[in-house]
């Protein structure tokens, strides 16, 4: 009796072996992976250089010269831009501009400029008409602007010009902008623009 009982206890237990190996055999490995760096692939913001309001010249060179259009009488503002120390934006130089603006007075009637243009020379003009509205290639200015969409090149001056139908005076403390390379970037500066005129701003 001895004897059976010890081979029945055997052959339970090489069963209990077998049904544990085939349950060892359904159960699936998964490999851990590695962790996967996740890289938010974001350009900053652009930086721009510090502001310097008298890195270019620029200059009023005529206002209010009367011309005659196709029988339409025109009042000619012209002025030059100039960068008086050229260079890659170190050291004291000052990179090309790209372009500058202004914002038109509250008291101007848009549809009193005419057109405008922009010469390399003084003597060959580029016209376009001109409009009002925001720069953001630029954060100086985030309010409508005339833009002259001409820059700089080395330290020769440019050119610019805008006609209007009817007469301005010149406000010697009107507000422009420019707009350079990322090491100088952009900036606001005074200039001689147009003013209404008297105290109410109306035109004389």
């Amino acid at each position: 009796m001895k004897t059976i009982r010890l081979m029945m206890s055997a052959a339970i237990g090489s069963l209990l072996v077998l049904s544990a190996c085939e349950k060892s055999k359904d159960v699936k490995t998964i490999p851990q992976s590695s962790p996967v760096e996740t890289t938010i692939n974001s350009r900053p913001p652009r930086q721009m250089g510090p502001c310097e309001p008298n890195a270019y010249l620029v200059t009023l060179l005529s206002s209010n010269v009367i011309v005659e259009n196709n029988g339409q009488t025109l009042y000619e503002w012209t002025w030059s831009v100039q960068n008086p120390a050229p260079g890659n934006g170190t050291n004291g130089t000052t990179q090309d501009m790209s372009h500058w603006g202004f914002p038109i007075n509250a008291c101007i009637d848009l549809g009193t400029l005419a057109s405008a243009a922009y010469s390399p020379n003084g003597v060959d003009w580029t016209s376009f008409t001109p409009s009002v509205q925001t720069d953001i290639s630029q954060p100086c200015i985030t309010t409508p602007v005339l833009k002259f969409n001409y820059g700089t090149f080395g330290g020769n001056p440019s050119y610019y010009r805008l006609y209007t139908t009817v007469p301005y005076e010149i406000d010697e403390t009107a507000s422009a902008y420019y707009k350079s390379g990322s090491a100088t970037g952009c900036c606001v500066f005074s200039f001689d623009g147009m003013w209404c005129g008297g105290e109410d701003g109306e035109i004389r």
